[in-house]
């Protein structure tokens, strides 16, 4: 476990040096191509160190080849299915995490290839299904009525007023501390997503309506809603939050992930 533990603390096994680059290097090396994926899966570091992997490549290589490159060869080193697809959950929830769209479309075609799978992979297909251009699934959000809970249906063009024209549909969860990042650049920006005729709709992952009732009052816009029964996390195949949709008032989506984050920038 020893080697495990010293990833945590940003080194790899004996290495100490203090060259960065060589660091970074050792790292993913190790990584890719000795690390057991089997013993990492017990370590209790599962997750930290696949999203210090992961970040690695999205920070400091930013080379989509080379990462696919590095995930073939890791998936050729996993005989196990359950861990294989607990392995790919969470790289999936790390390029999720960045809007790395191309990355997972990618990845989805190699995994499709190599035989393995998967619950997962249907996942991946449809998160991948809603597409830029395509048409959005109407929201179902859960309302009180008497003693029972019914869904209704929200449409894009009932969410957008007459001052605004799209949607950002913003996926949250409470207790996640980049959700919450999100949401306060949002808000900081709200008056000029209306500028741009934006609102936002959040929706929170969350098994109680007090919680998202506070969230409701901490922003400026008016509809949050509950997910409790994660049906719009399933519809929209949310893998990770925050997600981020740019929806218009006919219902299709006009940007999503890496484009999302981009355009939004420009703001």
């Amino acid at each position: 476990m020893m080697p495990i533990f010293n990833l945590t603390n940003g080194i790899i096994s004996e290495d100490l040096s203090a060259d960065d680059e060589l660091k970074a290097k050792n790292f993913n090396n190790y990584f890719t191509e000795i690390l057991s994926i089997d013993d990492l899966y017990v370590s209790g570091h599962w997750s930290y160190v696949i999203q210090n992997w992961v970040m690695l490549h999205m920070t400091k290589y930013n080379d989509k080849k080379q990462f696919l490159d590095n995930c073939s060869t890791i998936f050729k080193r996993i005989e196990r299915s359950k861990i294989f697809e607990a392995f790919l959950r969470e790289i999936n929830h790390n390029l999720t995490r960045v809007g790395k769209d191309t990355y997972i479309e990618s990845l989805a075609q190699i995994v499709a290839k190599s035989g393995k799978i998967i619950n997962q992979h249907d996942s991946m297909e449809k998160y991948l299904s809603i597409t830029i251009g395509g048409k959005a699934p109407n929201l179902k959000i859960e309302k009180i009525v008497g003693d029972s809970t019914v869904l209704s249906e929200l449409k894009y063009n009932e969410l957008c007023s007459g001052e605004t024209n799209k949607i950002l549909l913003i996926f949250a969860q409470i207790d996640c501390g980049t959700c919450t990042e999100v949401l306060e650049i949002i808000k900081q920006h709200y008056a000029v997503l209306l500028k741009n005729k934006i609102d936002v709709v959040t929706i929170v992952s969350s098994l109680h309506t007090d919680t998202t009732q506070n969230i409701s009052e901490k922003y400026p816009w008016k509809h949050t809603y509950f997910d409790k029964a994660s049906i719009n996390y399933n519809n929209y195949s949310v893998l990770a939050s925050p997600s981020l949709f740019l929806i218009n008032e006919d219902g299709k989506v006009e940007l999503k992930g890496e484009l999302l984050n981009a355009y939004l920038k420009t703001l």
